[in-house]
């Protein structure tokens, strides 16, 4: 079993969203705003350096599918599933201090990592904040080409059509 790459992820959403934040900064060459900025972003490494480096997650790409079905495999074989089973699984061996999970994941480079920090619960808020945000949007569309509907259809009817063959009979 072979490895290709090894990309590790951080705890360090704080520590990206400051470094944005000097950028725009620095952008907009508002250096007194930056150097506050980089104050915080030094008091951040200087309190939390051992938080800020440490690896919380790490996407790992086998050179084989057989490798990764494998790793697959031996993660589904130490799923606890709460269970009593008579010939059970050793446990796996905290890493850092955590628990060790394993299970497939997109490339690393589709994941955007200054998100990582995001609940299931956060993710659902925004989900249904964008849903919201389109209703309206379809709402206010729809008022739109309704309005203009109406107004077309009164201006149909204030000159409506005239069967000319008619009249020429008629009058003609």
């Amino acid at each position: 079993m072979k490895i290709a790459d090894i990309v590790f992820a951080f705890n360090n959403s704080e520590l990206i969203k400051l470094l944005k934040e000097r950028g725009q900064h620095i952008m907009y060459q508002r250096f007194d705003q930056m150097r506050e900025i980089e104050a915080k972003i030094s008091k951040l490494k200087d309190e939390n350096y051992q938080d800020l480096t440490r690896p919380v997650c790490a996407f790992i790409t086998f050179e084989e599918e057989d490798a990764y079905l494998l790793a697959l495999d031996f993660a589904h074989d130490h799923e606890d599933h709460g269970h009593d089973h008579e010939h059970e699984k050793p446990k796996l061996k905290p890493i850092l201090g955590h628990e060790f999970k394993c299970s497939a994941a997109t490339e690393p480079t589709n994941i955007i990592w200054e998100n990582r920090h995001l609940t299931g619960r956060e993710r659902f808020k925004r989900s249904l904040i964008v849903l919201a945000i389109v209703f309206v949007l379809i709402a206010v569309s729809f008022s739109i080409i309704f309005v203009c509907k109406q107004y077309s259809v009164q201006v149909t009817q204030k000159y409506p059509a005239v069967d000319c063959k008619r009249i020429e009979e008629t009058y003609g």
